[in-house]
């Protein structure tokens, strides 16, 4: 009995023990990560509210991630994460294999520009070292309802442009080779820009190795007045109206980049006599004719069976070096829309991701004309 009471004593103590570790771990988690690897990132800091454990199901969930500039007069979090969830498969683990995947609840990146240094937030001078907070390899990264803004507290008028309900899926992000020795992660992105402008884009490439790669974009303005903040702020212009079209494809192969965008804009309309002179008391003169001579200008150069404005852009460059961007060319393509063809906003499939790109955007506008019956 007494050996018994002994050895019931020694596993009631490991299991206390087990019990005590297991209610301090999640203390001791946000007390190193606030105190050790998130206090100093370069010119940025760091913090979090807690962090929670499931260790049942190899997971932890991170509260209210907050990332600022230490420097200047900041008056926006360079990035907040109210929900961070990072998962580890046991299944996997005990295989031989590491299978994580990390999730990102409404998260919020910021830039900021200003007059002065201290006032610009661009992430230049932050140092994220993951590898001392999260020690795993990710086959699959979501963002759920993000947002990126870009910011000017200064201007006049301030400006604050936004990408939203950004939907992110990355998977494959992993350092383990296929058959052929290659690695190819995918990305599959969906927004709404400024308020209104559907975006999408797809990507395939090698997660540690980023001199090969495809990528595929497009976006549609569906109201250009939604960015009259930004462009009357950093060229004086006000649009009355206008729409839309971007696409572009790059790929790079063997850090040799090449590829294309083009924009097309329509009905565009940045002067208007009554708007910009008569009913304006405070009118600038010198405004006013620099707004009359781009809404001249975009009339002249557009096509005119389409109304349009388009051109076409190659991209080129050698990798990591920055890509090179033929502005004659560009001019070249405004005059070639305006006088000889028209430029359609159509992908070249220079890569089989424009393909996938069409057929989601086919799939959702079937969506949206054959909408279900809740009857």
């Amino acid at each position: 009995m007494k050996k018994l009471s002994r050895q019931g004593l020694i596993i009631l103590t490991i299991v206390a023990s087990l019990i005590l570790l297991r209610a301090l771990a999640p203390y001791a988690l946000t007390y190193y990560l606030n105190e050790h690897r998130l206090v100093a990132l370069g010119e940025y800091t760091g913090h979090v509210e807690s962090v929670d454990l499931a260790l049942w199901r190899g997971a932890y969930r991170i509260k209210n991630l907050q990332v600022e500039k230490g420097t200047g007069a900041q008056r926006v979090d360079f990035l907040q994460v109210p929900v961070a969830e990072i998962s580890l498969s046991w299944h996997a683990l005990l295989r031989g294999r590491i299978r994580s995947e990390l999730h990102l609840h409404k998260p919020q990146l910021n830039f900021v520009d200003g007059d002065t240094p201290a006032e610009r937030q661009s992430g230049a001078g932050f140092q994220w070292n993951p590898s001392g907070i999260i020690d795993f390899v990710f086959e699959k990264i979501t963002i759920h309802q993000g947002t990126i803004a870009f910011r000017n507290f200064t201007s006049d008028p301030p400006v604050n442009l936004q990408a939203k309900q950004i939907n992110l899926t990355a998977t494959n992000l992993t350092n383990i080779a296929d058959e052929q020795g290659r690695r190819v992660a995918n990305l599959d992105v969906q927004a709404v820009l400024f308020n209104s402008a559907p975006f999408s884009a797809k990507a395939e490439f090698d997660p540690f190795v980023f001199t090969s790669f495809l990528f595929a974009c497009e976006m549609e303005v569906k109201d250009l007045t939604e960015i009259n903040d930004f462009a009357n702020a950093y060229a004086n212009l006000d649009f009355k109206s206008g729409q839309g079209n971007l696409v572009m494809e790059l790929q790079a192969e063997e850090t040799q980049l090449s590829g294309y965008i083009k924009p097309a804009f329509e009905n565009i309309d940045v002067f208007n006599w009554e708007q910009d002179v008569v009913d304006d008391e405070d009118a600038n003169p010198f405004q006013a004719l620099w707004e009359g001579m781009v809404g001249g200008l975009s009339a002249l150069f557009s096509n005119p069976r389409t109304d349009a404005l388009a051109t076409r852009i190659d991209i080129s460059g050698q990798l990591p070096d920055k890509a090179s961007f033929d502005t004659w060319q560009a001019i070249g393509g405004i005059l070639r829309n305006a006088f000889v063809e028209t430029i359609h906003t159509h992908f070249e499939h220079l890569t089989p991701l424009t393909e996938e790109v069409e057929a989601d955007n086919a799939e959702a506008d079937d969506a949206e004309d054959d909408p279900e019956d809740d009857s």
